[in-house]
């Protein structure tokens, strides 16, 4: 009855019962030396329910629910763990985020590096073709392809080497810490990698263009 329950909330993802008789032969399948004492004594282990949750900021709401259920007697959440792991996650959220912005903004300044000096290296190129006639847009286009580029490049090495390293922690850590919301959706995973070569080629080009505007303005 319980756990017929129990799979009927919409945040509990998965239950598994274990019985008393099968929590016992675990029991003494891990430690073996307590299978003399065991033949001796009735089973001490009460049956278990075990919950997985979608959420696990939901555990104290899921505990409470479980405590007005007839025939529970004890509930075991980890509470602190919980809390500990909720705390870090924010953590982490907030640090990926500072992190993600101080990587645009270095790969931003790499750009207008790179364009500036590629400006510098074509000066005298670039007062012949003004010089012949060349507009605005045609000098400028070839520095503008070359940030589109640089973009692609540095999000096909990226992509290169996140994806096959993510996929190595997830084989690696994923059955050890399952608790953790690893994404192993291949088509959001392909979304995330459209969005970073999107947003790669957008810091491309607009470094490109903040140092074709800055360099060329009096050339062209």
């Amino acid at each position: 009855l319980i756990v017929r329950t129990v799979r009927g909330w919409d945040s509990v993802a998965r239950v598994e019962f274990v019985g008393r008789d099968r929590a016992l032969s675990e029991l003494v399948a891990d430690l073996p030396s307590l299978e003399r004492a065991a033949s001796l004594v009735d089973n001490p282990l009460p049956d278990t329910v075990t919950l997985r949750l979608f959420d696990p900021a939901l555990t104290p709401e899921v505990r409470a629910r479980l405590l007005a259920l007839p025939g529970v007697a004890d509930v075991e959440d980890g509470s602190q763990a919980v809390e500990t792991f909720l705390a870090l996650n924010d953590a982490l959220r907030v640090g990926g985020s500072i992190l993600i912005v101080v990587l645009l903004g270095s790969a931003l300044f790499a750009i207008v590096n790179s364009i500036r000096a590629a400006i510098t290296a074509r000066r005298k190129e670039i007062e012949v073709m003004r010089l012949v006639g060349a507009t605005r847009n045609f000098i400028r286009a070839p520095f503008l392809i070359e940030g589109f580029l640089l973009g692609l490049f540095s999000a096909v090495a990226t992509l290169a080497l996140v994806l096959p390293g993510y996929q190595y922690v997830i084989a690696r850590l994923g059955p050890e810490v399952p608790f953790v919301p690893f994404v192993r959706d291949t088509l959001l995973l392909s979304q995330v990698a459209v969005l970073l070569t999107a947003l790669a080629l957008l810091v491309g080009l607009v470094g490109s263009a903040i140092a074709v505007s800055q360099h060329l303005r009096e050339e062209v």
